[in-house]
């Protein structure tokens, strides 16, 4: 019986050096970008903020919380402890015990169906673990270890830390060292690099906004479900998704290039 061999062409996977030097001046105009146009970032990002809490019914307070710090005398280079900062009337109670509890159990349960469940796919599942397990420490070191005590205002600052703006510089890396340095277009890796930025920007912005509107309306525990999940983990999630998309762009391209064999 004879044997069938079906011969295709692979991708090689040959490093761009040029591409990779062209990535890493990107990545050093994007840290130069977010280093002396971030106030100004943050303040559109807060008129922005501003108009949808605005739409969402949501009554604030916009000001600035300090005042700037020079860092090098004779150079512009400001460190602003806090920037443009939202404070909004709210009634905030802490986390009961017995709540926190509760939903733990109930992530447990679901954690345990969705892993039984073939028709999820497996990096659905491994992601949701992940996230139900981080929201629930999160939950169980606010109920039991540092408790925030009941007030009736929140101030929600765009900052370094909240803004998102230190992400973008971290994309810029990620897209020097994983996809820069592969075969393909320079045109198609720049698009895929803007398009990732702009999306972050977005929905930092969007973040920023839920968040607020959600502690204003449905109270302190969904403010911190929507609030821990919403963070560094979507994050992690959206650049993952565009870090797929472009590679396997590149390499469909670089296989209809080859062609078959």
């Amino acid at each position: 019986m004879g044997t069938v061999r079906l011969h295709r062409a692979m991708w090689k996977m040959m490093v761009s050096k040029l591409h990779f030097f062209l990535g890493i001046i990107f990545s050093i105009l994007i840290g130069i970008l977010v280093i002396f146009y971030a106030i100004p970032y943050w303040w559109f990002q807060a008129r922005v903020i501003g108009k949808i809490l605005s739409f969402a019914k949501v009554p604030y307070e916009l000001f600035t919380l300090a005042k700037p710090i020079n860092l090098i005398e004779g150079i512009p280079v400001y460190y602003y402890p806090s920037g443009p900062t939202f404070q909004i009337p709210v009634h905030y109670q802490s986390v009961p015990a017995f709540a926190a509890l509760a939903i733990c159990l109930l992530l447990l349960i679901a954690i345990i169906l969705i892993y039984r469940m073939n028709i999820i796919p497996l990096p659905v599942k491994v992601i949701f673990i992940i996230l139900a397990f981080l929201t629930g420490v999160s939950l169980l070191y606010t109920a039991f270890i540092s408790p925030i005590p009941p007030h009736p205002l929140c101030r929600v600052i765009i900052d370094w830390q909240f803004s998102g703006v230190i992400i973008l510089f971290l994309i810029g890396v990620i897209f020097t060292l994983t996809v820069f340095p592969l075969p393909g277009s320079l045109l198609t890796k720049s698009f895929w690099l803007f398009s990732t930025l702009v999306f972050s920007m977005i929905w930092n912005t969007v973040r920023i906004s839920l968040v607020a509107a959600t502690f204003y309306h449905l109270g302190s525990l969904p403010f911190l479900l929507i609030h821990y999940l919403m963070g560094v983990y979507v994050d992690f999630i959206y650049i993952v998704a565009f870090y797929s998309l472009v590679v396997s762009y590149l390499a469909r391209r670089g296989i209809s290039e080859v062609g078959w064999e």
